[in-house]
């Protein structure tokens, strides 16, 4: 069985000006430890699908037709609640194209990636050991090319350029370990994903 497969999924956006058709019957399966890289030029609604996969459509979305099936659950069956648990990080995990939404403005870069390995710990039912979880933090930090992550993590989010917070949630994305990573506009993230066993990996 796939993690996840999406079937004859169309997506239309209600507008002032009328109904806009975003997605037209998209099909696609991505297995275990399988990665899918969708193409298409701007405006051809590669984020809506990402969006969509996630169950992070805006209210004026409306899931037309289709359906989306993520580890043999029917994500379009589940309310909020349900389908916020399976998107907490160690489910589905999600890179937008502004990653610095992501993080709370509050609180330092090692407090977040802590707080996510705590997530993984408990969900593996591990006890937590902070001296092990920030060597962790730290070689999976060094894997995105992060210059100076002992110097990055005891920085606040609005201390870091746009790309020091790209490659935060990129690890953030790596320590939670999800049944599927998605990210949106990826680029150069492509390079950074290194192959890893429990990671599928869905580019848009």
């Amino acid at each position: 069985m796939a993690l996840i497969e999406v079937r004859n999924l169309s997506v239309a956006y209600k507008t002032p000006l009328g109904i806009v058709h975003a997605l037209e019957d998209v099909t696609f399966n991505v297995n275990r430890g399988e990665s899918l890289a969708v193409v298409g030029e701007s405006g051809s609604g590669k984020s809506t699908l990402a969006l969509a996969v996630a169950r992070l459509l805006p209210p004026n979305a409306v899931y037309v037709n289709g359906s989306i099936m993520f580890d043999g659950l029917n994500l379009l069956s589940m309310d909020n609640d349900e389908v916020r648990k399976i998107r907490g990080g160690t489910g589905i995990f999600m890179v937008f194209q502004e990653p610095a939404t992501s993080l709370n403005p509050v609180f330092k870069i090692k407090e977040q990636l802590l707080e996510a390995l705590r997530v993984r710990y408990e969900r593996e039912g591990n006890s937590f050991d902070e001296h092990k979880a920030i060597d962790e933090i730290m070689r999976v930090l060094r894997d995105v090319r992060m210059t100076d992550p002992e110097l990055i993590i005891d920085r606040y989010p609005h201390q870091l350029s746009g790309g020091q917070i790209q490659r935060v949630m990129i690890a953030m994305g790596l320590l939670m370990r999800p049944k599927l990573y998605i990210a949106d506009e990826p680029r150069r993230r492509l390079m950074l994903l290194y192959k890893r066993k429990y990671l599928s990996y869905l580019g848009i």
